[in-house]
């Protein structure tokens, strides 16, 4: 009679490491994906990425090929405005099926928020609804932006899981959950 079969502790864990799937929400006027990208795989993290599409160019136009266009009483905007309206209303929905496709898909999220140039233009209002969409549907996430943005975003705060001030930080909670 054989004796039972030892599979080394190292091996049994590596064969059932888990891919973990991050959404990662926050302005595409920056780098900080492929940062946290690079991150992680220097720590070999088994990490998937997704994200909005972060090319703005093409995010605005995807709804360009819909018509017709609806039309609005005149007195309710000036022609460019409402050319835009439209733009703007075909493109969204069409990206928000991505959105909550990847963020229903998800382990958990990373939700940064930035400051300064062309950030402060945006306001970035699509992350902070990016975020109320992770918590509606029971997704963890990581909250990453400046000490000076703590009292704007503490109702979003209060749902996070961590707040990291960098993407250092980010990456030493985002290994903790997805130990090897």
């Amino acid at each position: 009679m054989l004796g039972p079969v030892i599979i080394p502790l190292k091996l049994s864990c590596e064969m059932n490491m888990k891919t973990w799937n991050i959404y990662c929400s926050g302005e595409i006027h920056s780098n900080w994906r492929k940062l946290l990208v690079s991150m992680a795989k220097t720590e070999q993290l088994s990490i998937e990425f997704t994200s909005p599409n972060c090319n703005h160019d093409e995010s605005d136009a995807v709804g360009d090929t819909l018509e017709p266009t609806c039309e609005v009483p005149p007195h309710y905007m000036g022609e460019n405005d409402k050319k835009y309206f439209f733009r703007d209303h075909k493109s969204a929905k069409i990206n928000q099926t991505r959105i909550q496709t990847l963020i229903k898909d998800c382990d958990f999220g990373v939700v940064t928020f930035g400051i300064g140039g062309v950030l402060d233009f945006y306001r970035q209002w699509n992350v902070a609804f990016e975020a109320g969409c992770l918590h509606a549907n029971n997704k963890p996430f990581i909250m990453v932006h400046p000490e000076k943005l703590l009292h704007p975003l503490k109702e979003i705060d209060a749902h996070a899981i961590a707040w990291c001030q960098d993407y250092k930080q980010a990456i030493s909670v985002i290994k903790s959950i997805c130990l090897k």
